[in-house]
């Protein structure tokens, strides 16, 4: 059976104490969790994003259902965890954004799902947008909804990670402008 690929990345302002319950979210889950434990950590995910609309600053989102495209795409999402994402070797300490000093983090979730079922195309339609509204807020909190309706029962496989997970090597704004962030737009 083919697949499709269904990915969302959001660039946020560092928090320490919305990053602090992302992490611990993350922390909790098993070593092979559930159906059931998957939809609920994306959807937690997903929802405390939502109420954060403040912090939102840059992202991006693909839906494929090209089988090639959507395994090929699923490994570099996935791959986003293995590898540094600064451009720095060493922490960025904490910023001051009133001198400019802001920091950021990504929130990245990415299924790799069976095609065809009624969740896929139910992320399908949701991602089903007109050119011009690619990268508004709005896109972004209905793709966000979405998530609630993956059915984890139909996904081959999944990925849901945030970086950093410590204060003092959240993303710079030099950082966001290293070559591989070029995919990240602003949440307009």
């Amino acid at each position: 059976m083919t697949r499709s690929i269904f990915a969302i990345e959001m660039c946020l302002r560092y928090e320490p104490s919305f990053v602090s319950g992302l992490a611990d979210l993350l922390r909790a889950d098993t070593a092979e969790p559930s159906a059931g434990q998957l939809w609920e950590m994306f959807t937690r995910t997903a929802n405390a994003v939502m109420e954060r609309p403040q912090l939102w600053h840059l992202g991006c989102w693909d839906f494929w259902d090209d089988a090639a495209k959507a395994q090929s795409d699923f490994q570099m999402w996935k791959e986003g965890l293995m590898t540094e994402e600064g451009a720095r070797k060493v922490p960025s300490a904490e910023g001051e954004p009133y001198r400019g000093g802001e920091r950021y983090l990504t929130v990245t979730m990415a299924c790799l799902m069976l095609r065809g079922t009624d969740s896929e195309r139910r992320l399908a339609e949701a991602c089903n947008i007109p050119e011009a509204y690619l990268w508004q807020h709005r896109t972004f909190e209905r793709i966000l909804r979405a998530v609630r309706h993956i059915n984890f029962a139909v996904v081959d496989r999944s990925t849901l990670y945030l970086i950093p997970q410590e204060d003092g090597w959240a993303l710079t704004p030099e950082d966001l402008r290293d070559p591989k962030f070029h995919y990240f737009r602003p949440i307009v």
